[in-house]
């Protein structure tokens, strides 16, 4: 499976409105899941950190993990540290595949 940081609904504010994440997941033919919150979700729920909205992706890859199977999960750098913590205390074994492509870059390694 294929989960993204993305809500549906911030994908569709975008130019274009397309997820290279579900494009990718459609191709393979795999599951694929937008774990953000949507903005009336938010509100609903009142969530206003990140840590909040990391929590709820991390409910939204538990409820659609099968134990044979394995999530590639796609967020930007400032989460890849902390959401990979909490999956881990949580019992979901994380692994960064790069932690920030950006820096990894400019460093010329690229992920």
């Amino acid at each position: 499976m294929i989960a993204e940081e993305n809500s549906e609904y911030a994908v569709a504010q975008l130019e274009g409105g397309s997820s290279v994440a579900k494009k990718v997941a459609d191709e393979l033919r795999v599951r694929h899941i937008f774990c953000d919150p949507d903005r009336d979700e938010r509100q609903a729920a009142i969530i206003q950190t990140n840590p909040e909205r990391e929590t709820v992706w991390m409910q939204r890859v538990r409820s659609s993990y099968k134990k044979d199977g394995s999530i590639i999960f796609i967020c930007g750098a400032d989460h890849s540290l902390s959401f990979g913590a909490l999956l881990d205390r949580n019992g979901l074994h994380a692994q960064i595949y790069c932690q920030d492509w950006m820096i990894r870059e400019e460093m010329g390694n690229q992920c």
